[in-house]
């Protein structure tokens, strides 16, 4: 914040220095011919409405040599503080790296996993205060049976041993049955605490098996996401975009013959029409609605000509006839539809038909129907 205001306070005092500059040039209009001075004076009033313009201007300059220096000191410390957020962010990557490495010699490939393989903290803390509290309970039979050592001691040279033996004797066996209960308690736990780690390690293995099942089945899960689906409908929906890609690439093959201008493109971001390419545009895509008449008659004839063709591959398809449409096309353009349409002709037997009344068609088709309407509300066909 403090250094987004002094960027602010060094941009208003270049605006400063900027007035400063248009005084300077009034200023200088004071030394010009007697017969400007008064030209000059009221220019320098237009800027500057002081008393003393020197002082004025030596106090603006200090001003801005003053916040030019804290600018510079400023952008020292900010070059410093991002040299030390740069080592900041090696060292963590640093100690990352450490923390992996660790986690990787302990059979851990995440730390979530070795978190997860940690004791319930409430059992842990059970388990740590009843170690605690059998290790004081040894310790304070170990002193009382070196008091009662002391005491066997003391009584045998006292004449005392008969009675003393005997008490002490029964005390003795009580302290060997509470040690022993002790190494009991002792040694359960110790068997729980290794049965632990055994979980442990066997959840970690568990873990292992279960991320190579993951990894072994991540094709199929692949599969499942881009076609699975219990109606068929996604399926259903990834065949018919395969085949409306194919459709449109031999689409786009036939266009180019007419024109190099559109390319065909399957619809983006949820547009249920096609779309073209415009290559006279900058590569501009709009709907195929905003084609003129012939336009899309290209568009249509290039779409049935590739549906055609992946429609032989199954059924043997003769003959193609084209309807009302091509009338629409300028002369350039229909000479070449007719070019193409010759040579798809010729180049697959096929039997094309074209129903037009555009008399330029004339004389390109050779063989001709033609209807004649008569008189009587009849018409006639005949063959040329």
């Amino acid at each position: 914040k403090d250094w987004l205001i002094r960027i602010q306070t060094h941009q208003q005092l270049y605006l400063l220095r900027s007035e400063l500059v248009h005084l300077a040039d009034a200023v200088s209009g004071l030394l010009l011919s007697k017969s400007d001075e008064f030209d000059a004076l009221q220019h320098l009033k237009k800027y500057y409405s002081g008393k003393n313009i020197h002082t004025d201007c030596n106090e603006f300059v200090d001003s801005f040599n003053k916040v030019n220096q804290e600018l510079n000191s400023g952008e020292h410390e900010l070059l410093q503080r991002i040299s030390e957020e740069q080592k900041l962010k090696e060292d963590l990557k640093m100690l990352q790296q450490k923390l992996n490495s660790s986690l990787n010699s302990l059979g851990y490939l995440e730390i979530e996993n070795a978190a997860n393989s940690l004791l319930n903290p409430t059992d842990l803390d059970a388990y740590s205060r009843e170690e605690a509290n059998l290790k004081e309970e040894k310790t304070t039979l170990k002193t009382r049976l070196l008091q009662i050592n002391k005491s066997i001691d003391a009584e045998r040279k006292n004449d005392q041993v008969d009675k003393s033996i005997e008490s002490c004797m029964i005390e003795l066996e009580e302290i060997k049955s509470s040690i022993r209960d002790a190494e009991n308690q002792r040694n359960e736990f110790s068997g729980k605490l290794s049965a632990n780690e055994e979980r442990i390690k066997s959840i970690s293995r568990l873990q292992d098996e279960i991320g190579k099942k993951i990894e072994e089945n991540r094709p199929w899960k692949l599969l499942n996401d881009l076609i699975g689906d219990r109606t068929g409908n996604k399926f259903n929906s990834f065949a018919q975009e395969l085949t409306m890609s194919k459709l449109i690439k031999l689409t786009n093959v036939h266009l180019l013959q007419f024109n190099d201008r559109y390319i065909l493109s399957m619809p983006s971001n949820g547009d249920e029409d096609l779309v073209i390419i415009d290559g006279y545009m900058g590569a501009e895509r709009r709907s195929v609605k905003t084609l003129s008449g012939g336009e899309k008659f290209m568009v249509s004839l290039s779409l049935a000509l590739s549906m055609s063709e992946m429609a032989s591959q199954q059924v043997k398809i003769q003959s193609l006839f084209i309807d009302e449409g091509i009338s629409t096309l300028d002369p350039e353009t229909l000479d070449q539809v007719v070019s193409t349409l010759e040579q798809l002709q010729t180049g697959t037997q096929k039997t094309i038909g074209i129903i037009s009344h555009v008399e330029a068609l004339k004389d390109r088709i050779m063989t001709q129907v033609q209807l004649e309407k008569s008189s009587t509300g009849f018409s006639t066909m005949k063959i040329v």
